[in-house]
């Protein structure tokens, strides 16, 4: 049940980060942003990743945020 436990927890997160990577509002970017790594963090303290995994999916919250910060501003224009 942990392995199906710990698929199911990383794949809400990357739905956290494909929807944060589409967003060109800043106020839903920063929502987004903080409830990908509130549940990053949350499976982790849960014991369902290990620290390398965190730091990877990590990484994918701030490319997605990098993403997202772009298209905020592009949308400003």
């Amino acid at each position: 049940m942990t392995d199906e436990n710990k698929l199911n927890a990383i794949a809400f997160v990357r739905t956290e980060i494909a929807i944060l990577s589409e967003q060109v509002d800043d106020d839903e970017r920063r929502a987004y942003h903080n409830r990908a790594n509130a549940a990053l963090f949350a499976i982790r303290a849960g014991g369902l990743i290990t620290t390398d995994e965190l730091l990877a999916i990590g990484n994918e919250i701030d490319a997605a945020t990098e993403k997202a910060s772009q298209q905020v501003i592009a949308a400003q224009r």
